[in-house]
C-alpha cells in the first residue's frame, strides 16, 4: 500500500455515462450493489493469462514471492528471496517485469551478519513519499534479528537510511517481522515475535512475546518510544503472546492483535501502545485485552487489520481445520452484529485426505467492508492457494464464488505442487493480485479479476425537472411524489438497519408540504414517510447521512430551505427515533434555512454534525460533536467561521470525507445557488484539534461562469483507500455528476476525474447528489 501501514505477510503470514433510461414505478426491483460476473476468475490481461511462476530474472534466482505492495503509478512491487538474501522486483500494470527496477530488474539485499548469513524477507510497504520499505529475518551467528531495508523508488539501497539503507534490530532472542507501519511524521514502526531459540529437549510451548520498536525516519532507533525504541509485551503470569499485526487509531496510537495463551497460543489478543510506547491503561484497564475465540482455539493468529468504520479484524487458523474471522470493536470486544451473532465467521477447503490442513496468511478489507483472506489449503500430496471472501456481515460470499472461496496454482502442475498464496492487493478497479509460492521454485503472482462495486449514490432532479431520482448503479429512474410535482427532489443514501445495502432517503423540494421518504434498500419498501416540519411549511428541505452515535448503522439529519430558519433535526437510523432538534446557526430570525453533513472531522469514531447557512446568509459554518450530540449534549469542535468571504449571501453546500487519509474527515464546502462551482476542503484534524484552517483542495467542478453552485457528496467510487468526492451542477449548468479521485486531490488545483455522467439528458435545471 502507500504509505500508513503494511499488514502481516509472508512468513506466516469505470463507471460510463448512462444509456437510456427508463421510468419504473417505485416497488419494482431492488436497490442492492451489483458485483462483476466471474470475480474469482483470473484476468486474462494480466501476466501469461493471469498468472505467472518466475524462478529468475536476468540471471538473479528466485525464491517464493510473500508480500506485495503497490506504487502510485499502479505497478506492483513484489518481496521475494534470492537463495538467502531479501529480493524485490516490479510488475507493469500488466503483470510483465519492470526491467528497469533495480538492477536488471531486481534488487537483491544481502545483510549478512555473519553465521548462516540466511535472511528471510517478510513485509514490504511504500513510503508517503514513494520510497520502499522491507522487513525480514537476518541470521547471525547467535540468533535471528530483524532488517529494516529502505530503498529508492528505482529500487537501490538508500544510503541516508540507517547503514547503508539497512537497520538491524536485536532483542536478544529470535524475532520475526510481522507488520510494518508508517507514521505522519515519517517514524517507522515494526512489530512481530520473539521467541526462545529452538531447543531440541524443551517439552513444552516456546516461549514468546509480541514485541514493537520505532525507528525515526532516517533510520535511526527511536529513545522517546518504549526502553531505547524498543517494547516487549509481556504479559502476567508468563503468558505466551504472538503479534499478527497493528494499525495506528485516528489519535495516532498504536493498536495490536495477534494470538494469547497461557502456553500454547489459544485465544485472540489486542493492546495499544501510548505516542510514547507505554501500554495505554485507558484500554481495558492495562493495554491489553484478551480475545477467547468461540468454540474454537487459536492454533496460528495470522492478520490483525482495521476497517473503515473504526473496528478491528482478527484472523487466524483455528483447531477445527478452518480459517477464522474474529470483528471486535474499537474497545477489542467481540462484535456481535457479526457473523452468527458471537463476532466470528470460519471457512474451510476440501483436502484430499485428514491428515490435511488449511490456513490464512494474511487478510484486507475493502471499501464496501468485505473481508478477503489469503492463504493455502494441503495434504501430503501437495496443496493449492486460496483466497476466501467473506461479507460485511460475517457471512460466507457466495458472489465471490461458490463457497466463498477458490483455489489458485501458479503453474498447470496444481495441486501436487504446494501452492501457496502469501499476501494480496486490492487494486482501484476491484481487481486482486495475489503472491506467493509453489515447490517448484520461483516466485508466483498472479491477478484475479475485478469485484469492486462503487458504492451506491442517488442523484436527484432540481426544480422543474420533475419528481424524479436516478439510481447511481444502474441509471434507473425513479418518480416520487406526485407527478405534477416540479419542486425537485434532494437525495442521500446510507446503510440504517445493517444489512449492507443502503436505504434511499428524499426529500421534496419548495412547492408542497414538505415530506421526507425512506425506501428499504432490500425491498424497496416505503420505511418511513413523515413532514419533519409544520406541514405548512412548502421551502423544501435537505437531507445528509453519518454514523453520529457510533452504533454502525447510518443516522440522518433534516433541515428546511429558503423561508425555513436554521433547525436541524437528527434521527437515528436504526431506530428511526429523534435525537436532537435544534438550532444549528445560533440566528432565530434568519430564514435562509440550513445545510448539513455528517462527518467525523475530529476522528473520534462518531460522524460529527456541520451545518451551513442557506441562501441569504454568508458563508458561515458549525460544527457539533457527534458523540456529545448522541448522549443529549451540544459541544461545538471549533467556533463557528466564515469559509468564503463574508459578503456572499447564497450560503454554502456541505459534506465531509477523508481525503488525505489521515483518519479525520475534511470539512467539504461547495459554492451556494447564485455563485461558482468552487469546491474547498480543509483539513478535519486541523480545524477540530487545533482550530487551525489547512486547505486540502481548492477548485472548480466544471464551468467556472456557472452560478448554480455546487452540490457535493463523497462516496467510495474505486477502491483505493480513500473517500472520493461527487459533485452536481446547479441550475443552469444542465444535469451533470462528476466523481474525482480523493487520493490524487491537491491542496490547490483539479484533481483526476473518474467519471462525468449527464444523467437527465437536455434538463438544464440542476441535480442533487448524495
Amino acid at each position: 500500500m502507500i504509505g500508513g501501514m503494511r499488514r502481516n505477510a509472508g512468513t506466516g503470514t469505470r463507471l460510463a455515462n448512462r444509456g437510456t433510461q427508463r421510468t419504473v414505478p417505485l416497488q419494482l426491483g431492488e436497490l442492492e450493489e451489483r458485483a462483476t460476473p466471474n470475480a474469482s476468475q483470473l484476468d486474462p490481461t494480466f501476466a501469461d493469462a493471469g498468472r505467472a511462476l518466475i524462478s529468475s530474472i536476468n540471471g538473479v534466482s528466485l525464491t517464493g514471492a510473500v508480500d506485495v505492495a503497490q506504487d502510485t503509478q499502479g505497478r506492483s512491487l513484489v518481496l521475494a528471496g534470492s537463495e538467502n538474501d531479501f529480493a524485490v522486483f516490479r510488475l507493469f500494470p500488466n503483470g510483465q517485469i519492470d526491467p528497469n527496477f533495480g538492477i536488471n530488474g531486481t534488487a537483491v539485499i544481502p545483510i549478512n551478519l555473519g553465521g548462516t548469513n540466511r535472511d528471510e524477507s517478510g513485509q514490504i510497504l511504500i513510503t508517503f513519499d514513494g520510497q520502499i520499505l522491507i522487513t525480514g529475518n537476518a541470521e547471525s551467528a547467535g540468533n535471528e534479528d530483524i532488517a529494516v531495508v529502505r530503498l529508492t523508488a528505482d529500487g537501490l539501497l538508500d544510503g541516508g537510511f540507517g547503514f547503508g539503507g539497512v537497520t538491524v534490530v536485536d532483542f536478544g532472542r529470535d524475532e520475526t517481522p510481522q507488520a510494518i507501519v508508517q507514521q505522519l511524521d515519517g517514524s517507522i514502526l515494526v512489530g512481530g515475535t520473539s521467541s526462545e531459540p529452538f531447543d531440541p529437549a524443551r517439552t513444552g510451548p516456546t516461549p514468546r512475546d509480541a514485541v514493537i520498536f520505532r525507528l525515526s525516519p532516517n533510520g535511526q532507533l527511536d529513545g522517546g518510544f518504549g526502553i531505547g525504541g524498543k517494547v516487549v509485551v509481556d504479559l502476567a503470569d508468563g503468558a505466551n503472546s504472538e503479534l499478527a499485526g497493528m494499525f495506528l487509531d485516528n489519535q495516532q496510537r498504536l493498536v495490536f492483535g495477534g494470538g494469547f495463551g497461557p502456553g500454547a497460543i489459544t485465544q485472540g489478543l489486542v493492546g495499544r501502545l501510548t505516542p510514547t510506547g507505554q501500554l495505554d491503561a485507558s484500554f481495558d484497564g492495562d493495554g491489553t485485552k484478551n480475545v477467547p475465540i468461540p468454540g474454537r482455539a487459536f492454533i496460528t493468529p495470522s492478520d490483525f487489520i482495521r476497517t473503515a468504520d473504526g473496528r478491528m479484524i482478527l484472523v487466524g487458523t483455528t483447531d477445527l481445520l478452518e480459517v477464522s474471522v474474529l470483528r471486535l470493536t474499537s474497545e477489542g470486544d467481540l462484535d456481535t452484529t457479526f457473523g452468527g451473532g458471537d463476532g466470528i465467521v470460519s471457512n474451510t477447503f476440501p483436502v484430499i485426505v485428514i491428515t490435511g490442513s488449511v490456513n490464512a496468511n494474511s487478510a484486507a478489507v475493502d471499501t464496501a467492508g468485505r473481508i478477503y483472506l489469503f492463504g493455502q489449503a494441503s495434504d501430503r500430496f501437495g496443496g493449492s492457494g486460496v483466497v476466501w471472501r467473506f461479507t460485511p456481515q460475517g457471512e460466507i460470499d457466495n458472489s465471490f464464488a461458490d463457497q466463498g472461496r477458490t483455489g489458485l496454482f501458479f503453474t498447470d502442475s496444481g495441486f501436487f505442487n504446494a501452492n501457496s498464496i502469501e499476501s494480496g492487493l486490492l487494486q482501484s478497479d476491484g481487481a486482486i493480485v495475489i503472491v506467493g509460492a509453489a515447490n517448484v521454485s520461483g516466485s508466483g503472482f498472479a491477478r484475479l479479476q475485478g469485484t469492486f462495486t462503487p458504492q451506491a449514490y442517488a442523484v436527484g432532479a432540481d426544480a422543474s425537472g420533475g419528481p424524479l431520482i436516478t439510481l447511481g448503479q444502474t441509471g434507473e429512474v425513479l418518480s416520487v411524489f406526485e407527478p405534477g410535482f416540479t419542486g425537485g427532489v434532494r437525495v442521500a443514501m446510507a446503510d440504517l438497519n445493517g444489512d449492507g445495502i443502503d436505504e434511499l432517503l428524499y426529500a421534496s423540494g419548495p412547492g408542497r408540504a414538505n415530506r421526507v421518504q425512506i425506501l428499504d434498500g432490500a425491498t424497496r419498501t416505503m420505511i418511513l414517510d413523515f413532514s419533519p416540519f409544520e406541514e405548512s411549511f412548502t421551502g423544501g428541505l435537505f437531507l445528509s447521512t453519518g454514523d453520529l452515535n457510533g452504533d454502525g448503522f447510518a443516522d440522518f439529519a433534516i433541515s428546511p430551505d429558503e423561508g425555513g430558519g436554521p433547525r436541524i433535526r437528527v434521527f437515528n437510523g436504526r431506530t428511526l427515533t429523534q435525537i436532537d432538534d435544534f438550532l444549528g446557526i445560533e440566528d432565530p430570525n434568519f430564514r435562509g434555512g440550513a445545510r448539513s453533513a455528517l462527518a467525523d472531522l475530529n476522528g473520534d469514531g462518531f460522524a460529527d454534525l456541520l451545518v451551513a447557512a442557506g441562501f441569504g446568509g454568508g458563508p458561515r459554518v458549525a460544527a457539533f460533536s457527534g458523540q456529545a450530540l448522541a448522549t443529549g449534549q451540544r459541544v461545538k469542535l471549533f467556533s463557528d467561521f466564515f469559509v468564503f468571504e463574508q459578503t456572499l449571501r447564497n450560503g454554502v453546500f456541505l459534506t465531509g470525507g477523508d481525503l488525505d487519509g489521515d483518519g479525520f474527515a475534511e470539512l467539504i464546502v461547495g459554492g451556494g445557488p447564485g455563485g461558482g462551482p468552487r469546491v474547498f476542503a480543509l483539513s478535519g484534524r486541523e480545524l477540530a484539534l487545533n482550530g487551525a484552517q489547512v486547505q486540502r483542495a481548492n477548485f472548480f467542478a466544471g464551468d467556472p461562469n456557472n452560478r448554480g453552485g455546487v452540490r457535493l457528496a463523497v462516496k467510495h467510487l474505486n477502491q483505493d483507500d480513500r473517500i472520493d468526492l461527487l459533485t452536481a451542477v446547479g441550475p443552469g449548468g444542465g444535469a451533470v455528476i462528476t466523481g474525482y479521485d480523493g487520493q490524487s486531490m491537491p491542496a490547490d488545483g483539479t484533481p483526476t476525474t473518474i467519471f462525468a455522467s449527464d444523467v437527465f439528458p437536455g434538463f438544464a435545471g440542476g441535480v442533487f447528489v448524495g
